[in-house]
């Protein structure tokens, strides 16, 4: 069977690639509109803007629970957190306290799996509180 298209008629082909432009164009459009909504949400961009903010003394709080934060308290960084039990429940609040060096050993993971993932923020849990 011979297939004719009609004169200005596009091929499956093409109509192909069109559909994957238009898919990668919409693709592009959503990560700008979500990179630029977390950054005013108070997402962070690199490394050092997160440690700069805890040691500034504010407060970095869990996107999902503001109830969970890390704090720079008494020379040492304050990390309450939800704690669940071996079957995933949550079991209450929990904080504990780590050296301005374990937080930074965090943040540089974070940075680390940032920049091997390609992704224009350090960590997607935890931003600024507003």
């Amino acid at each position: 069977m011979e297939v004719k298209y009609s004169k200005g008629s596009k091929t499956l082909a093409d109509l192909k690639n069109q559909l994957e432009k238009e898919y990668e164009q919409e693709v592009a459009n959503h990560a700008r509109n979500e990179e630029a909504c977390m950054k005013k949400e108070g997402f962070f961009t690199n490394a050092q803007e997160m440690i700069d903010y805890i040691l500034s003394g504010k407060r970095i709080v869990s996107d999902d629970d503001p109830n969970e934060f890390f704090q720079l308290r008494d020379g040492k960084v304050f990390h309450k957190y939800l704690e669940y039990n071996d079957i995933d429940m949550p079991i209450g609040y929990f904080g504990k306290y780590e050296s301005i060096e374990e937080f930074k050993n965090w943040v540089a993971r974070c940075e680390k799996n940032q920049i091997k993932e390609h992704k224009p923020f350090v960590n997607y849990f935890f931003k600024k509180e507003k």
